[in-house]
């Protein structure tokens, strides 16, 4: 295959920076998502850090994104 007819890829932020700019209610649809998803991975964080035991991204730091993604959310709403 000839290398230079290949497209590059993508990153992840292009990626959905590219699809929350397609549609102004695909923002609100990764912003719902992300959140519902979070919230879940808090709600099952012990479940969670063991299901994450044997692959390469711990469960303690994945659920504290997921905390720190709601807190976030939690903040930016307060201060509406």
């Amino acid at each position: 295959m000839n290398d230079s007819k290949m497209k590059p890829n993508k990153t992840n932020i292009q990626r959905i920076t590219q699809y929350m700019n397609a549609d102004s209610l695909n923002q609100a649809f990764v912003m719902e998502a992300v959140s519902r998803y979070a919230s879940s991975v808090i709600a099952n964080k012990d479940d969670m850090i063991k299901l994450m035991a044997d692959t390469f991204i711990e469960g303690k730091s994945w659920v504290s994104s997921a905390e720190s993604w709601v807190a976030t959310e939690e903040t930016r709403f307060r201060n509406i």
